[in-house]
């Protein structure tokens, strides 16, 4: 086996789910680590705690760069400072966390999202999303008629499809 080629399979084999899905459990054990990570530091406040100074804009765009290597051989590592990543975010689970009204995603949510994610299901184009691409034009329906609005005139992206669609299926 050539050099590329073993850097190919270990690429393949610990970062990337296998077709059969046989490493799952790299990837499982990864999303518990980055749980756990943020979890141990979220303080009890409704913003994710600074624990250093917060950087201004110009901070950040003058140390800006680009890493040299793609992927750490230790990704247990980069995960562990992900709490560095959000700090001063909103805990969208802190009940005094009234910013928005977006619910927390429940786990179910969480589940589908990362396993439909691992598809590529960019939603837009029926090649690349397949049936995943019906699901954001019947989000946006439904929506439209909560809100009494006519799913063929409601302004939005399945506004486009729709004539589209009827252009083809009078």
């Amino acid at each position: 086996m050539k050099k590329y080629e073993k850097a190919l399979e270990r690429l393949r084999k610990s970062f990337f789910l296998a077709p059969d899905g046989k490493n799952v459990d790299t990837l499982i054990n990864l999303v518990r680590l980055a749980v756990e990570t943020v979890t141990v530091h979220q303080g009890k406040g409704p913003l994710y705690p600074f624990s250093s100074r917060p950087r201004s804009i110009s901070q950040v765009a003058l140390e800006a760069k680009i890493p040299l290597v793609a992927y750490s051989e230790n990704q247990e590592a980069i995960i562990e400072t992900l709490f560095e990543k959000i700090q001063g975010s909103v805990k969208s689970s802190n009940p005094f966390m009234v910013k928005n009204i977006i619910p927390t995603p429940a786990f179910i949510h969480l589940a589908i999202n990362l396993a439909v994610s691992l598809n590529m299901p960019n939603g837009v184009t029926g090649e690349d999303a397949g049936e995943t691409l019906n699901a954001e034009i019947a989000c946006a329906s439904a929506i439209a008629k909560l809100a009494g609005l006519d799913v063929k005139k409601a302004a939005g992206g399945f506004y486009f499809w729709w004539n589209w669609h009827e252009s083809l299926c009078p």
